[in-house]
């Protein structure tokens, strides 16, 4: 699909989270991308970074893909790519006129890593590595003990780039969720059975040691964060398919690449 390479997605770490409904339903399409370096400490006074979602209803896929290439006819490209950079302000007002017209949702988290210096960031990475082990105790089991313990030390030998970006895309995935499940629970209830994530890979041989560590800490930071901010429902809302079976357990199969394999959490 050419918008997968327009966002610079030719080789993308897709990530799915099926929820089993009892209830059947369709799934949100979400793709997500970066912007900028994410690089402390370069001495500019203001360097902003972002993290983007595009998030389309399945119902909306055909359509969104029909009008998107009719419109990227007349977009100015680099190297066959559409690129934001070189669009002018009527034709990022178009895009975004196409993108409401078919009903997507855009959320974005910016960062100025000109306003941080490189200390703030290694104090917070460091205080959020302590934190993934700070309830451990003998009574877990020696093989989770390990998992956890190297999931820390991985962190703390984490470049502050790669970290931030990381921080910035827990808190994308975090708000997606709860804005998407709202804005949908309202107007096509049934795009909540299920959500699709296509993430922008780093590189074309598979997936790199800090795109494996955020895939496996990602679940659990956003399940420990709903304990202390709980997603919203709002009343009148139609939440219904998301709600999962008794004894039924949310699965996760990721695809990397053209190297699939499945992760199921439980």
């Amino acid at each position: 699909m050419q918008l997968l390479k327009d966002l610079g997605l030719d080789v993308p770490l897709c990530i799915v989270f099926l929820t089993t409904t009892n209830k059947a339903g369709t799934n949100l399409h979400i793709f997500i991308d970066e912007s900028g370096s994410f690089v402390t400490g370069t001495g500019e006074t203001s360097s902003i970074s972002t993290v983007g979602a595009l998030i389309i209803p399945s119902k909306s896929m055909d359509d969104f893909a029909r009008l998107y290439n009719r419109a990227r006819l007349k977009l100015p490209k680099d190297k066959g790519e559409v690129k934001g950079r070189l669009l002018s302000e009527r034709q990022v007002g178009d895009v975004a006129n196409l993108l409401y017209t078919v009903g997507c949702i855009f959320e974005v988290v910016a960062i100025d890593v000109g306003l941080h210096t490189l200390q703030e960031v290694r104090e917070h990475r460091n205080n959020q590595a302590k934190a993934i082990t700070e309830n451990l105790t003998d009574a877990h089991k020696p093989k989770l003990k390990a998992h956890v313990e190297g999931l820390r030390e991985q962190l703390e030998a984490m470049s502050e780039q790669l970290y931030v970006q990381s921080t910035a895309m827990n808190q994308l995935i975090y708000n997606t969720l709860n804005h998407a499940t709202i804005y949908h629970s309202f107007r096509n209830p049934p795009e909540l059975a299920s959500y699709h994530w296509t993430i922008d890979a780093k590189s074309k041989d598979g997936t790199t040691s800090w795109e494996d560590w955020w895939s496996d800490v990602v679940m659990p930071m956003l399940e420990s964060r709903s304990f202390k901010k709980p997603f919203l429902e709002i009343e009148g809302g139609d939440f219904s398919y998301q709600k999962t079976l008794p004894n039924h357990h949310k699965r996760t199969q990721e695809t990397v690449c053209k190297k699939p394999h499945e992760r199921v959490l439980l």
